[in-house]
Protein backbone atom coordinates (compact mmCIF):
# COMPACT_ATOMS: atom_id res chain seq x y z
CA UNK A 1 0.00 0.00 0.00
CA UNK A 2 1.42 3.42 -0.90
CA UNK A 3 2.86 5.38 2.03
CA UNK A 4 0.56 8.30 1.19
CA UNK A 5 -2.37 6.30 2.52
CA UNK A 6 -2.46 7.12 6.22
CA UNK A 7 -4.50 4.44 8.00
CA UNK A 8 -7.38 5.65 10.14
CA UNK A 9 -8.97 2.48 11.48
CA UNK A 10 -8.11 -1.18 11.28
CA UNK A 11 -10.42 -3.91 12.53
CA UNK A 12 -9.55 -7.20 14.27
CA UNK A 13 -6.46 -5.73 15.94
CA UNK A 14 -5.55 -6.26 19.59
CA UNK A 15 -4.92 -2.61 20.49
CA UNK A 16 -7.91 -0.30 20.30
CA UNK A 17 -9.37 3.09 21.10
CA UNK A 18 -11.53 3.13 24.27
CA UNK A 19 -14.08 5.39 22.57
CA UNK A 20 -14.58 3.06 19.63
CA UNK A 21 -14.19 -0.12 21.67
CA UNK A 22 -17.26 1.01 23.63
CA UNK A 23 -19.27 0.68 20.41
CA UNK A 24 -18.44 -2.94 19.68
CA UNK A 25 -17.48 -4.90 22.80
CA UNK A 26 -16.66 -7.96 20.68
CA UNK A 27 -14.95 -6.12 17.82
CA UNK A 28 -11.38 -4.81 18.03
CA UNK A 29 -10.80 -1.42 16.40
CA UNK A 30 -7.50 0.34 16.23
CA UNK A 31 -7.36 4.10 15.68
CA UNK A 32 -4.24 5.17 13.83
CA UNK A 33 -5.35 8.75 13.24
CA UNK A 34 -5.58 11.66 15.73
CA UNK A 35 -7.88 10.60 18.55
CA UNK A 36 -9.85 13.83 18.35
CA UNK A 37 -11.70 12.27 15.43
CA UNK A 38 -13.49 9.77 17.64
CA UNK A 39 -15.46 12.10 19.97
CA UNK A 40 -17.14 13.69 16.94
CA UNK A 41 -18.18 10.30 15.61
CA UNK A 42 -22.00 10.34 15.35
CA UNK A 43 -22.34 6.84 16.83
CA UNK A 44 -20.18 7.23 19.93
CA UNK A 45 -22.02 6.02 23.03
CA UNK A 46 -21.11 5.45 26.66
CA UNK A 47 -22.25 1.87 26.26
CA UNK A 48 -22.27 0.00 22.98
CA UNK A 49 -24.35 -2.51 21.13
CA UNK A 50 -23.70 -6.21 20.78
CA UNK A 51 -23.23 -6.67 17.04
CA UNK A 52 -20.14 -8.81 16.52
CA UNK A 53 -18.98 -8.26 12.96
CA UNK A 54 -16.07 -10.66 12.78
CA UNK A 55 -14.78 -8.78 9.73
CA UNK A 56 -11.68 -6.95 8.64
CA UNK A 57 -12.19 -3.27 7.84
CA UNK A 58 -9.40 -0.91 6.82
CA UNK A 59 -9.91 2.80 6.24
CA UNK A 60 -7.36 5.26 4.90
CA UNK A 61 -7.35 8.86 3.79
CA UNK A 62 -7.28 9.34 0.04
CA UNK A 63 -7.77 12.13 -2.45
CA UNK A 64 -8.09 9.72 -5.35
CA UNK A 65 -11.24 8.96 -7.30
CA UNK A 66 -13.04 5.66 -6.86
CA UNK A 67 -11.00 2.87 -8.51
CA UNK A 68 -12.46 0.65 -11.21
CA UNK A 69 -13.01 -2.21 -8.77
CA UNK A 70 -14.46 0.06 -6.09
CA UNK A 71 -17.90 1.41 -5.16
CA UNK A 72 -18.97 4.74 -3.69
CA UNK A 73 -19.80 4.77 0.02
CA UNK A 74 -22.76 6.99 -0.84
CA UNK A 75 -23.89 7.40 -4.46
CA UNK A 76 -25.29 10.88 -3.80
CA UNK A 77 -22.07 11.99 -2.07
CA UNK A 78 -19.13 10.80 -4.19
CA UNK A 79 -16.78 13.05 -2.22
CA UNK A 80 -17.41 10.95 0.91
CA UNK A 81 -15.21 8.12 -0.28
CA UNK A 82 -15.33 4.61 -1.69
CA UNK A 83 -14.92 0.97 -0.71
CA UNK A 84 -14.04 -2.34 -2.25
CA UNK A 85 -14.62 -5.90 -1.15
CA UNK A 86 -11.30 -7.66 -0.62
CA UNK A 87 -12.79 -11.05 0.33
CA UNK A 88 -16.16 -12.50 1.28
CA UNK A 89 -15.06 -15.27 3.64
CA UNK A 90 -13.71 -14.03 5.90
CA UNK A 91 -15.23 -10.68 5.11
CA UNK A 92 -12.63 -8.01 4.39
CA UNK A 93 -13.43 -4.47 3.26
CA UNK A 94 -11.13 -1.59 2.32
CA UNK A 95 -12.38 2.01 2.29
CA UNK A 96 -10.82 5.18 0.92
CA UNK A 97 -12.05 8.09 3.05
CA UNK A 98 -12.49 11.46 1.36
CA UNK A 99 -14.17 14.52 2.85
CA UNK A 100 -16.06 14.55 6.16
CA UNK A 101 -13.98 11.88 7.86
CA UNK A 102 -16.31 11.19 10.84
CA UNK A 103 -19.33 10.64 8.56
CA UNK A 104 -17.24 8.52 6.20
CA UNK A 105 -16.13 6.28 9.07
CA UNK A 106 -19.71 5.98 10.28
CA UNK A 107 -20.88 5.04 6.77
CA UNK A 108 -18.06 2.51 6.38
CA UNK A 109 -18.85 0.76 9.68
CA UNK A 110 -22.55 0.64 8.77
CA UNK A 111 -21.60 -0.87 5.42
CA UNK A 112 -19.48 -3.48 7.17
CA UNK A 113 -22.35 -4.28 9.54
CA UNK A 114 -24.74 -4.59 6.59
CA UNK A 115 -22.42 -6.97 4.74
CA UNK A 116 -21.88 -9.11 7.85
CA UNK A 117 -25.59 -9.37 8.59
CA UNK A 118 -26.34 -10.13 4.94
CA UNK A 119 -23.86 -13.01 4.86
CA UNK A 120 -25.75 -14.48 7.83
CA UNK A 121 -29.00 -14.41 5.86
CA UNK A 122 -30.36 -11.37 7.73
CA UNK A 123 -31.39 -7.78 7.22
CA UNK A 124 -30.15 -4.50 8.68
CA UNK A 125 -33.09 -2.19 9.39
CA UNK A 126 -33.61 1.46 10.21
CA UNK A 127 -35.60 0.53 13.30
CA UNK A 128 -35.69 0.48 17.07
CA UNK A 129 -35.88 -2.63 19.20
CA UNK A 130 -36.82 -3.16 22.83
CA UNK A 131 -36.24 -6.34 24.83
CA UNK A 132 -37.57 -7.96 27.97
CA UNK A 133 -36.85 -11.44 29.32
CA UNK A 134 -34.90 -12.44 26.22
CA UNK A 135 -37.67 -11.39 23.81
CA UNK A 136 -37.31 -8.49 21.39
CA UNK A 137 -39.96 -6.20 19.94
CA UNK A 138 -39.01 -4.61 16.63
CA UNK A 139 -40.30 -1.04 16.19
CA UNK A 140 -40.63 0.22 12.61
CA UNK A 141 -41.26 3.82 11.59
CA UNK A 142 -39.82 6.41 9.20
CA UNK A 143 -37.53 9.15 10.45
CA UNK A 144 -39.42 11.18 13.04
CA UNK A 145 -42.02 8.44 13.40
CA UNK A 146 -41.49 7.77 17.11
CA UNK A 147 -38.67 5.21 17.42
CA UNK A 148 -36.58 7.38 19.77
CA UNK A 149 -39.66 8.60 21.64
CA UNK A 150 -40.88 5.09 22.36
CA UNK A 151 -37.38 3.93 23.34
CA UNK A 152 -37.19 6.74 25.88
CA UNK A 153 -40.63 5.97 27.30
CA UNK A 154 -40.11 2.21 27.55
CA UNK A 155 -39.06 1.81 31.18
CA UNK A 156 -38.67 -1.84 32.06
CA UNK A 157 -37.42 -2.71 28.58
CA UNK A 158 -33.82 -2.74 27.37
CA UNK A 159 -32.91 -0.80 24.25
CA UNK A 160 -31.11 -2.60 21.44
CA UNK A 161 -31.03 0.70 19.50
CA UNK A 162 -33.40 3.51 18.62
CA UNK A 163 -31.97 3.77 15.10
CA UNK A 164 -30.59 0.55 13.54
CA UNK A 165 -30.94 -3.13 14.42
CA UNK A 166 -30.17 -6.43 12.69
CA UNK A 167 -32.61 -9.32 12.16
CA UNK A 168 -30.96 -12.71 11.65
CA UNK A 169 -32.70 -16.04 10.96
CA UNK A 170 -32.14 -19.29 12.81
CA UNK A 171 -30.55 -22.19 10.94
CA UNK A 172 -33.95 -23.63 10.00
CA UNK A 173 -35.33 -20.18 9.07
CA UNK A 174 -38.38 -20.64 11.29
CA UNK A 175 -37.41 -18.11 13.96
CA UNK A 176 -35.41 -14.88 14.06
CA UNK A 177 -33.16 -13.07 16.49
CA UNK A 178 -32.75 -9.34 16.91
CA UNK A 179 -29.19 -8.03 17.33
CA UNK A 180 -28.30 -4.75 19.00
CA UNK A 181 -26.08 -2.24 17.21
CA UNK A 182 -24.29 0.82 18.62
CA UNK A 183 -25.97 3.23 16.23
CA UNK A 184 -28.14 5.82 17.95
CA UNK A 185 -30.53 8.62 17.18
CA UNK A 186 -32.18 10.91 19.75
CA UNK A 187 -32.98 8.71 22.73
CA UNK A 188 -30.84 9.26 25.84
CA UNK A 189 -30.97 5.53 26.52
CA UNK A 190 -27.86 3.84 25.05
CA UNK A 191 -28.09 0.49 23.25
CA UNK A 192 -27.29 -2.57 25.33
CA UNK A 193 -25.21 -5.52 24.02
CA UNK A 194 -28.18 -7.83 23.55
CA UNK A 195 -29.21 -10.59 21.16
CA UNK A 196 -32.85 -11.58 21.75
CA UNK A 197 -35.52 -13.71 20.09
CA UNK A 198 -37.72 -11.61 17.82
CA UNK A 199 -41.18 -11.82 19.39
CA UNK A 200 -43.26 -9.18 17.59
CA UNK A 201 -43.12 -6.45 14.99
CA UNK A 202 -44.63 -3.05 15.84
CA UNK A 203 -45.46 -0.49 13.16
CA UNK A 204 -45.39 2.78 15.09
CA UNK A 205 -47.93 5.56 14.78
CA UNK A 206 -47.96 8.62 17.04
CA UNK A 207 -51.48 9.19 18.33
CA UNK A 208 -53.19 10.99 21.22
CA UNK A 209 -54.92 7.73 22.15
CA UNK A 210 -53.12 4.43 22.86
CA UNK A 211 -54.17 1.51 20.72
CA UNK A 212 -52.74 -1.80 19.44
CA UNK A 213 -54.25 -3.31 16.29
CA UNK A 214 -53.18 -6.62 14.71
CA UNK A 215 -51.77 -6.32 11.19
CA UNK A 216 -51.63 -8.84 8.39
CA UNK A 217 -48.33 -9.98 6.99
CA UNK A 218 -48.55 -7.93 3.80
CA UNK A 219 -48.64 -4.67 5.77
CA UNK A 220 -45.76 -5.92 7.89
CA UNK A 221 -43.80 -6.81 4.75
CA UNK A 222 -44.24 -3.31 3.35
CA UNK A 223 -43.07 -1.77 6.64
CA UNK A 224 -39.95 -3.96 6.69
CA UNK A 225 -39.05 -3.15 3.08
CA UNK A 226 -39.44 0.58 3.67
CA UNK A 227 -36.87 0.51 6.48
CA UNK A 228 -34.39 -2.07 5.15
CA UNK A 229 -30.85 -0.97 4.35
CA UNK A 230 -30.22 -1.29 0.62
CA UNK A 231 -27.85 -4.16 -0.04
CA UNK A 232 -24.87 -3.43 -2.33
CA UNK A 233 -25.27 -5.07 -5.75
CA UNK A 234 -21.97 -6.93 -5.35
CA UNK A 235 -23.52 -9.17 -2.68
CA UNK A 236 -27.30 -9.09 -3.20
CA UNK A 237 -30.23 -7.74 -5.15
CA UNK A 238 -33.81 -6.45 -4.54
CA UNK A 239 -35.49 -9.85 -5.12
CA UNK A 240 -33.33 -11.53 -2.47
CA UNK A 241 -34.05 -8.67 -0.05
CA UNK A 242 -37.78 -9.12 -0.73
CA UNK A 243 -37.59 -12.84 -0.02
CA UNK A 244 -35.82 -12.28 3.29
CA UNK A 245 -38.31 -9.63 4.38
CA UNK A 246 -41.23 -11.86 3.37
CA UNK A 247 -39.95 -14.69 5.57
CA UNK A 248 -39.89 -12.36 8.57
CA UNK A 249 -43.38 -11.01 7.85
CA UNK A 250 -44.74 -14.54 7.42
CA UNK A 251 -43.87 -15.79 10.90
CA UNK A 252 -43.51 -12.78 13.23
CA UNK A 253 -46.72 -11.37 14.77
CA UNK A 254 -47.32 -7.79 13.66
CA UNK A 255 -49.26 -4.92 15.22
CA UNK A 256 -49.95 -1.28 14.53
CA UNK A 257 -48.80 0.44 17.69
CA UNK A 258 -50.49 3.82 18.20
CA UNK A 259 -49.17 5.66 21.21
CA UNK A 260 -49.06 9.06 22.91
CA UNK A 261 -45.95 10.55 24.47
CA UNK A 262 -46.95 9.38 27.94
CA UNK A 263 -46.88 6.49 30.40
CA UNK A 264 -49.63 4.87 28.33
CA UNK A 265 -47.04 3.86 25.73
CA UNK A 266 -45.18 1.68 28.22
CA UNK A 267 -48.47 0.17 29.41
CA UNK A 268 -49.20 -0.89 25.83
CA UNK A 269 -45.79 -2.48 25.55
CA UNK A 270 -46.48 -4.33 28.81
CA UNK A 271 -49.68 -5.74 27.27
CA UNK A 272 -47.81 -7.03 24.23
CA UNK A 273 -44.98 -8.49 26.31
CA UNK A 274 -47.51 -10.23 28.57
CA UNK A 275 -49.35 -11.74 25.59
CA UNK A 276 -52.51 -9.75 26.16
CA UNK A 277 -52.63 -8.82 22.46
CA UNK A 278 -53.64 -11.54 20.01
CA UNK A 279 -50.97 -12.24 17.34
CA UNK A 280 -51.64 -11.86 13.63
CA UNK A 281 -49.43 -13.51 11.03
CA UNK A 282 -49.51 -13.99 7.26
CA UNK A 283 -51.60 -16.94 6.17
Amino acid sequence: MPAARRALVSVTRVDMSPQILALFPQLSLRVEAPTELTPSWPVVADQGGGLCLGAALRLFETGKACPNDGHLLEAREPELGWYRLISRAPLSVECGVGENVPRAIDTAVRLCALLCVWTRGGLLLHAAALARDGRAFLCLAPSGGGKSTLTTLADGFESLSDETVAIVPSEDGKTFTCWATPFRSASPRPPQPIVAALDALLVLDKSPLPRVTPLNGMVALQAILQQAYTVPPLVGDPPSLLRRAARIAAVVPAHRFQFPKSEAARALLDDIAAGRVAPQTLT
